[in-house]
């Protein structure tokens, strides 16, 4: 296993993580450094929220009957629990977020001709935090690192990386779900794009996004709505404002089990313009990693954010507008969410 793997902040799913999972304290970032944000505003950034260190979690890929409470992730869809293998046999689980659409001519990447097009002409692909892709001394994968970064060591060739697939229908086994996942598992595409951090080694929600193709022949099962919470049904580009409710769906440890769903509550605390960044008080367990977020607004439901960190009052995250400008800057792919 290369050094660079061997440094990755993947926490293990024990026991005693499982039952103080939420805790938005040190141990819950696994020991990643602290970063205070710079007006003094908002809580104080932890760190990267936890994948989930999956590698000997037996996986049974039968399907699984659906609960009415809480409602599973069906499909390819927010929400999804993806794994990510990586060249040391491991596997990383974390949590996809919104379903986005490359705008005709901008496709990037190696798709074969029958991924390419959509109805209304572009590429398909579902959204993760960046860091689920990278080791922690990389900034961006290899196609969207700068020439300094390259030169520096600090980009990551992610076509190293084995399979990217979704559970359609996952459930967690066990009483903490510790011991088996179950649910048919569908194989993605590449890894177009993904970024952690700036040039500067500023290791802060704002800068943390990833992508990966959904390939044509598994169209059919992309589902852009948000589990449980329904919507999006627009998109706020910048944070929902201070004091407006949000809403979160992920594949965290517990959630669903000793936690009575997989979504939860909360409430936002606005956001950091300077670092296009978001914060809202909610909890967040291991494998929530990039999770979709969304602002219950009194005009519907918007796609809120990408959760990328903990905070010491719960969580943040890299903004809508940001994710699309990243993308466009490093890789020059413009790209929208799919609204249902």
């Amino acid at each position: 296993m290369p050094d660079e793997f061997t440094r990755r902040q993947l926490l293990r799913a024990t026991s005693a993580a499982a039952i103080g999972v939420g805790a938005v304290g040190p141990a819950s970032a696994s020991g990643l450094p602290t970063t205070d944000d710079s007006d003094g505003d908002h809580p104080t950034v932890i760190g990267r929220a936890p994948c989930l260190d999956l590698s000997d979690v037996e996986m049974n890929t039968r399907p699984v009957d659906q609960y009415g409470v809480p409602e599973q992730a069906t499909g390819v869809r927010p929400g999804s629990q993806m794994f990510i293998e990586f060249p040391d046999g491991g596997t990383a689980g974390c949590t996809a977020n919104f379903i986005w659409e490359s705008f005709p001519g901008s496709e990037s990447g190696d798709a074969s001709a029958d991924d390419q097009g959509t109805s209304s002409g572009g590429d398909l692909y579902i959204g993760a935090a960046g860091h689920c892709f990278l080791p922690t001394d990389a900034a961006a994968s290899e196609n969207a690192a700068t020439a300094e970064e390259r030169q520096d060591g600090e980009a990551f060739d992610t076509s190293q990386l084995g399979t990217v697939s979704v559970c359609l229908d996952c459930t967690f086994g066990g009483a903490t779900g510790l011991s088996v996942v179950e649910g048919p598992v569908v194989e993605l595409g590449e890894v177009v794009y993904a970024r952690q951090e700036v040039r500067n080694g500023e290791d802060g929600p704002g800068h943390d996004f990833g992508i990966v193709r959904i390939p044509a022949d598994k169209r059919d099962l992309v589902d852009p709505s948000m589990p449980q919470w329904g919507g999006p049904n627009g998109v706020s580009g910048d944070a929902i404002d201070p004091g407006l409710p949000i809403n979160q769906y992920g594949a965290g440890v517990a959630n669903g089990e000793v936690y009575p769903t997989m979504g939860s509550s909360g409430t936002s605390f606005g956001g950091n313009p300077e670092q296009d960044t978001w914060f809202a008080g909610i909890r967040a367990s291991p494998g929530d990693s990039g999770s979709p977020i969304i602002g219950a607004l009194g005009t519907g439901k918007e796609a809120g954010g990408i959760l990328t960190h903990l905070t010491t009052a719960g969580i943040a995250g890299t903004t809508m507008d940001q994710c699309r400008a990243m993308v466009e800057r490093d890789i020059g792919l413009e790209i929208d969410v799919v609204l249902p």
